[in-house]
């Protein structure tokens, strides 16, 4: 088309034009969708890929250590004391019968059955598997989770999604009309280089049957257009279809990194935002800073043993566990009860919890014989304690100290599967790093140590032992919170809108304990607000009251993981966004169905972290690191609020202008190549705005588009518009000048307007925009208006080289600056109205 009106050197360029930007267009979408069912089927694979653990079958008559993925069914598996169960199979024979888990449930032949993911805390056993992976009844309900879980789409997600669906329908219309309004100049106008397509002003009128012919004519063979068209099409599509959702994809991956840090990672890069602006419950069990102590917790978060930090026990050798399990435990021998309470009661937990000790078995099987402590330093300390097995009458000496000093005594270590092995030079060097890695935190680390003692051994019980030749076990760190600082980020977090329910296996009475000490129940809590039930309580009630009770919940005790599922079922029911906190593989299924996974910590399994959508490895609490996550969010979406509005002024001014201009004049008033540009230049300044720091208000709406961005966009859209289109239509009598840089003030005046509108868009409802403007958090916004400003310095020099386009005198650049500025007092002035309206109307 270009080529018939404009000659085959400079016309092919307007259809080129049109081919790339649709070509870039459809390969941006493709790739993009592309990369998000990648990533959302590697989550949902990535469970498969991560099972790792080792179980033991018996096959042939003897004993064989295979991974679980190869696990069959008919296997015979062999459960021992800290073994995780890897199948659905049924209870065959034992010396004596199976506890599973903290709470207790005994397995035997009157109830033999044992499902995946429950521990085996004291007894061993034989178990006959019926099914494994996807077929168990972890894995039926994990697949349910899988199949639908399609789409995580946030209410602020679908509020860009359906703003930007608008434009694109906009965006769209406007292009059809153009095609109409410039056929209907085509087909009923002269070409006529002066006159540019315009009818004639005078003749006959042209009737409807007239019309009624050329739009028929239109449809079954139109003629080319001008490159208005051009222009027009590559506005639409190009600028305004992609530029807003790719500046905001990359300005939140950038922010949630920089919130993360290096405090956490995650699988999902919505993930942080999807946390900040629509959660509203937060599913937690007893870990994290929620504990039942009045002043502070510590919290096992890393185990080491071998050579690498251990996720679950059960990759664990079962002689490793009873070792560490009778040093811990010889707590019991030396202190009684005047452990609890304080760190070694938090250990002991810990090794309750994890590892299974009992502490029954450890004062019926061992027999205290030796006690003595010894000051390294004044703030590290070592224990020794020899014990003996009433069973075998063997010896054991047991070391707990810093494990550096530890390390020192030890002559050979326990690998993970039992075995042990000496200490070279290359061994010692991994132990010293992994020393090194877990006191980069000033935590409080342990390291254990034992071997065996003749059995002639007799010692005072107050002299220290010679240790030498020890053989290393087991490293932890204790990372300790306060419970203050958790009430006080619960409290900020309820303020937010953002309500903590306690959901977990422990009895319903610890957990209100812990619930009153931290906050989330009350003394002048409302009983019908604050629920506190069992899971069997909560299955027990019909569909109807559930969904009624859901969101009243605030402690629910004896949780299996199939009620935290039915909990997030009926909440999300009720148009609630639920995060949950979990660690243990069995929640994985329940990780997915939550709108945002959490996990926290090294203990986390495997599947757990595979499942989550964010896993936080360090902070010393972790609510007040989701209270900076929420925070830091609600102050990013106020910036996304701002980069939208610095937008939409620029596509909808540009588009209103082009419009106007074609219907009137017939000529667009800024080329193909400007707009591109310019909607290039906007979006990388609206980037660096959402980069910028925190605001000192934000909007106290939920939605995206606020009453007052609209109002801004309305005056400065119009503003434009009516400035521009009357300078393309009276510039040359106004400026005295030609047509051409008639064309370069509009350009130019409008790419300065948008360098204002940046600063108008600092404070969407607040008139003065200036405050804080020299702060360091603003440091991205200056970064942003130099490059605006270097950009069109060199646009501007390229034009008038490579397109001739004439360049602009000091007073003509003068003016443009004057157009920008008086957008500063429009604005105010808008804002001074609104407020004037607003305020009559809320007196009447």
């Amino acid at each position: 088309f270009g080529i018939k009106e404009e000659g085959s050197c400079i016309g092919w360029l307007n259809g080129a034009l049109i081919i790339l930007t649709i070509l870039f267009l459809v390969t941006c979408t493709a790739v993009h969708k592309c990369w998000e069912e990648r990533s959302r089927k590697k989550l949902e694979n990535n469970f498969l890929r991560e099972i790792c653990n080792k179980v033991q079958v018996l096959r042939g008559g003897e004993v064989e250590s295979i991974k679980e993925t190869d696990l069959e069914v008919g296997d015979i598996a062999v459960l021992r004391k800290g073994d995780r169960v890897l199948a659905d199979g049924i209870f065959v024979d034992s010396r004596v019968s199976l506890e599973l888990d903290k709470n207790g449930f005994i397995i035997d032949e009157e109830n033999p059955f044992l499902f995946y993911g429950s521990r085996v805390i004291n007894g061993d056993a034989r178990m006959l598997v019926t099914s494994t992976g996807m077929d168990t009844l972890w894995g039926e309900t994990m697949k349910n989770q899988l199949l639908g879980l399609d789409d995580k789409r946030c209410k602020f997600e679908s509020y860009i999604h359906t703003l930007n669906t608008c434009i694109h329908f906009v965006a769209l219309g406007i292009t059809i009309l153009f095609i109409i309004v410039l056929f209907l100049r085509y087909k009923f106008g002269k070409l006529d280089d002066e006159r540019r397509y315009r009818p004639e002003s005078k003749g006959e009128p042209v009737s409807v049957k007239t019309i009624v012919e050329a739009m028929k004519g239109i449809v079954t063979g139109s003629k080319p257009t001008t490159r208005v068209l051009t222009t027009l099409l590559s506005v639409s599509l190009l600028g305004v279809m992609e530029g807003m959702p790719l500046v905001i994809s990359i300005a939140t991956i950038i922010w949630s990194r920089k919130t993360l840090a290096c405090k956490a990672t995650e699988r999902d890069y919505l993930a942080c935002i999807r946390m900040a602006s629509v959660t509203t419950v937060i599913c937690a069990d007893k870990f994290g800073g929620l504990t039942e102590h009045d002043c502070k917790e510590v919290e096992i978060d890393k185990f080491y043993v071998g050579e690498g930090f251990v996720c679950e026990s059960s990759v664990v050798a079962s002689n490793v566990l009873d070792g560490l399990c009778d040093g811990i435990g010889t707590v019991f021998l030396t202190h009684g009860d005047d452990y609890c309470g304080s760190e070694l009661g938090e250990m002991v937990s810990w090794a309750e919890a994890k590892l299974g000790m009992k502490r029954e078995s450890v004062i019926e099987q061992c027999k205290l014989i030796s006690y003595c402590s010894v000051n390294i330093d004044p703030l590290q300390q070592l224990c020794q304690v020899v014990i003996m097995e009433k069973i075998s009458n063997g010896r054991y000496l047991h070391c707990k100290g810093p494990p550096g000093y530890i390390l020192s005594l030890c002559s050979h270590q326990y690998d993970a599967d039992g075995r042990v092995q000496e200490i070279d030079e290359p061994k010692r060097r991994t132990l010293e790093q992994a020393i090194q890695h877990m006191q980069s935190d000033d935590q409080v680390n342990i390291a254990f140590a034992c071997k065996r003692v003749t059995t002639d051994f007799n010692h005072e019980s107050s002299a220290p032992v010679e240790s030498k030749d020890l053989i290393f076990l087991a490293m932890i760190r204790q990372r300790e919170t306060r419970t203050d600082d958790t009430k006080r980020a619960i409290t900020c977090l309820k303020e937010h809108g953002i309500k903590t329910v306690l959901a977990t296996g422990d009895h319903v009475d610890v957990l209100v304990t812990i619930a009153r000490n931290c906050g989330l129940l009350t003394t002048d809590s409302d009983e019908d607000l604050s629920i506190s039930i069992t899971a069997e309580e909560f299955r027990a009630w019909s569909d109807e009251q559930k969904m009624e009770q859901a969101d009243k919940i605030c402690v629910m005790g004896n949780c299996l993981p199939s009620d935290k599922i039915l909990l997030i079922d009926f909440l999300q029911k009720k148009r609630h966004a639920v995060a949950l906190l979990a660690q243990r593989t069995t929640d994985a299924p329940a990780l997915r169905k939550a709108d945002v996974g959490i996990t926290f910590g090294s203990w986390s399994s495997e599947l757990a972290r595979g499942c989550s959508d964010i896993t936080i490895w360090d902070g010393n609490n972790l609510f007040t690191f989701l209270l900076n996550v929420v925070v830091g969010g609600v102050h990013f979406q106020e910036n996304i609020r701002k980069s939208i509005q610095l937008q939409l002024i620029v596509t909808i001014s540009s588009t209103l202008i082009n419009f106007t201009a074609v219907v009137i004049l017939g000529d667009s008033a800024v080329t193909t190549v400007q707009l591109l540009w310019l909607n290039l230049v906007v979006a990388l300044a609206g980037l660096a705005l959402m980069l910028t720091g925190p605001p000192e208000v934000t909007s106290s709406s939920g939605k995206l588009m606020t009453k007052a961005m609209w109002r801004n966009i309305g005056v400065q859209a119009a503003y434009q518009t009516i400035v521009f289109v009357g300078i393309q239509h009276r510039g040359q009598d106004m400026l005295g000048t030609s047509g051409g840089r008639v064309k370069s003030v509009i350009y130019n005046g409008l790419y300065l307007c948008q360098m204002f509108n940046k600063f108008v868009a600092r404070e969407i409802e607040r008139k003065n925009f200036l405050s804080g403007l020299f702060e360091k958090k603003n440091v991205w916004f200056w970064v942003g208006l130099v490059g605006f400003l270097l950009s069109q310095v060199v646009f501007a020099a390229a034009e008038q080289v490579i397109g001739g386009t004439p360049g602009l005198s000091f007073q003509l650049w003068g003016f443009c600056f004057l157009i920008g500025v008086v957008s500063w007092v429009l604005d105010w002035i808008g804002k001074t109205v609104s407020n004037l309206v607003a305020g009559l109307f809320w007196e009447i």
